[in-house]
């Protein structure tokens, strides 16, 4: 369950950035962008098929956001989400914190895959973390400080309502003779992140 968890937290990071980086293209810019740079993160099979975003409200949804598996794993997909919707203050983007007043996340398909060397959620970390030099921990303390320093301090994020509805998780291992085991996930309701 702290994998499910961690990877929402992930999904919901990438969609504020997303929707960050969508006020700046047009819908189909941002298609493309998530087609061609995701599986250059991922190391996988990145599909979306259809955004709408309106940079004046702050309101921005992906339609269709599909992530394959790993190398190694079915070809099913990592995750599939219907729909992520997003509405930001666009008041509160230059300033610090941003103010994010809803993330709703429909029908997020998950399939959590074992494999011979852990999971393909696990893999699928790993590889974003190579991808964008997140998992490097050979600085030095020193290093880190003033490497936070000369790129300024990270802005905060407030998301004032998260919904996350109609989920299901799909269970894959090797021991149950390649069946997915299939489960419904419960909607979720947060405030005040």
């Amino acid at each position: 369950m702290k994998i499910i968890i961690k990877v929402l937290g992930v999904l919901v990071l990438v969609v504020v950035i997303l929707v960050g980086v969508s006020l700046y293209y047009l819908d189909s810019g941002i298609k493309k962008a998530v087609e061609t740079f995701g599986p250059d993160y991922t190391l996988t099979r990145v599909e979306l098929n259809d955004v709408s975003l309106s940079p004046l409200s702050g309101k921005g949804s992906l339609l269709g956001l599909a992530v394959g598996n790993p190398q190694g794993f079915s070809d099913a997909n990592a995750f599939y989400l219907g729909e992520i919707a997003v509405v930001v203050d666009t008041q509160t983007l230059s300033g610090d914190p941003v103010i994010i007043h809803r993330v709703r996340i429909v029908a997020p398909q998950i399939t959590f895959e074992q494999g011979g060397n852990g999971t393909n959620l696990q893999q699928l970390l790993k590889n974003i973390e190579q991808s964008t030099g997140a998992g490097n921990t050979s600085a030095s303390p020193e290093d880190a400080s003033a490497e936070g320093e000369s790129e300024g301090a990270a802005k905060k994020i407030i998301i004032k309502d998260l919904q996350v509805s109609g989920g299901r998780v799909s269970y894959i291992n090797p021991l149950l003779g390649g069946k997915a085991l299939e489960l419904d996930l419960p909607d979720i309701q947060m405030s005040g992140i």
